[in-house]
């Protein structure tokens, strides 16, 4: 309590008086003003909030579904994939006939034309780069395999196929074995099947073990092509969606802000400048239609007066106030009744332009291009004067007395209309109304 009386006591003398308490209720009251706008702010988020939202959510959704949808269109087995269990079921056919269990006679197991060779060269041709082989070689440890398949009589079976039907790479790939194999090709250039098992459950799976290396490169180049081709799409991707995140900001947030500093910095260099605000959706074609023919008509009419030479102040007020400038709003939501806040920035400036304008006049334009031209935030209206020359005209109603004892409260809008006709006369000629004291016009 003490501490309250205190800081309501404010000149120090022990007694709280009604100003003093009045002052500091005031000011309670403003901070609980400022609270609720502060939390009503952060309850009703903005329009241009809203709709940045609204685009920054769509673009990553789209990015996320075209990711997924890319990736099995970029993938190597989605085009190329070798059929499911022909290395498997190729070399345990071979291993079952090496067992004994197909029953086969030496003829058909030997012979170039016999069963056992028409089963591998199928097996090579359907695989393709058959590089090793081997079919139950240790045929002399007992109860393992009945019968063996010699690597020569593999060679020979599989050397007369084509490139085109077997992908076979020559004799010295195959008859140079494992170790071969090992040293010319990278683990994921080839791909390896094996099967295992003997006749009886005595012996361990080394003892009856069949096995076929296939070369594997053109699969690893492809997967490899396919896998840079998906990362360059994704980089396309990702700099498409941060062009349109980069666009969304620049229309609804950047380009306003933009629009604005401009605007504040042509009214610096033409403190009379005039603003004609509209929406970009419409009439845009109509206002750069405006704003290019009046610019030309100011710029004739600076031309015309750099020819007579010379100019003053009230020269270049002129000219000000001959130019005008075409203020282009973002584009208005869908929604009848709301506006992006960048855009009511936009008109508020083009407002409070015209009020100073109005308030300060042509006498006042070096007050506004100084102050807005200025760093910082004070303002200096007391700005140095210069010595202009300048032909001062006068406009007289006659008889203005009788004529307000008859119009009354009409009088103004007689002196108004008589107005529409003066001002714009001696704007025409390159002339600034000044004001009215009455019966006349300076």
């Amino acid at each position: 309590v003490d501490r309250f009386i205190a800081r309501l006591d404010r000149d120090g003398d022990g007694q709280v008086d009604w100003e003093e308490f009045e002052a500091e209720m005031v000011l309670f009251a403003d901070s609980q003003r400022r609270e609720a706008f502060v939390r009503n702010a952060q309850r009703n988020p903005s329009v241009i909030g809203r709709k940045l939202n609204e685009r920054t959510t769509r673009g990553v959704i789209m990015i996320v579904l075209a990711t997924l949808f890319s990736v099995p269109l970029f993938a190597f087995t989605t085009y190329d994939a070798d059929p499911p269990g022909i290395g498997d079921y190729g070399l345990e056919q071979l291993h079952r006939i090496a067992l004994g269990d197909w029953n086969l006679t030496n003829a058909d197991r030997v012979s170039s034309d016999g069963l056992q060779a028409r089963i591998v060269r199928a097996f090579a041709t359907n695989a393709g780069g058959l590089l090793y082989m081997s079919v139950c070689p240790n045929v002399a440890t007992p109860g393992a395999c009945a019968y063996t398949l010699p690597q020569a009589t593999i060679m020979e079976w599989v050397e007369d196929l084509s490139v085109a039907e077997s992908g076979w790479r020559g004799a010295d790939d195959y008859t140079g074995g494992v170790d071969s194999v090992r040293d010319n090709y990278r683990a994921f250039e080839t791909k390896m099947f094996a099967v295992a098992g003997c006749s009886t459950g005595g012996q361990g799976g080394t003892a009856c073990l069949s096995a076929a290396i296939f070369d594997n490169r053109r699969a690893s180049s492809l997967a490899a092509i396919s896998n840079m081709a998906l990362t360059v799409f994704v980089i396309l991707l990702l700099t498409v969606g941060n062009a349109a995140f980069t666009r969304a900001a620049d229309d609804l947030v950047i380009r306003p802000i933009e629009r604005m500093v401009a605007t504040v910095q042509q009214l610096a260099r033409t403190p009379l400048m005039k603003l004609v605000h509209h929406d970009s959706d419409a009439g845009g074609k109509k206002g750069k239609g405006k704003k290019h023919k009046d610019g030309a008509a100011a710029a004739a009419a600076r031309r015309g007066k750099e020819a007579k030479g010379g100019s003053s102040d009230s020269d270049d007020a002129s000219d000000d106030s001959a130019s005008v400038v075409t203020v282009e709003a973002a584009p208005a939501p869908e929604k009848r009744g709301e506006s992006y806040e960048t855009a009511l920035l936009e008109e508020a400036v083009a407002k409070f332009s015209s009020l100073m304008q109005c308030g300060f006049g042509a006498a006042g334009s070096r007050i506004i291009a100084h102050n807005l031209g200025a760093a910082g935030g004070e303002i200096d209206p007391m700005v140095p004067g210069r010595k202009v020359e300048a032909i001062f005209g006068f406009c007289d109603i006659r008889d203005f007395t009788s004529a307000t004892e008859v119009l009354q409260e009409d009088i103004l809008l007689f002196v108004n209309s008589v107005a529409s006709i003066v001002h714009p006369a001696v704007h025409a000629f390159g002339g600034s109304a000044n004001k009215n004291i009455g019966d006349a016009f300076l």
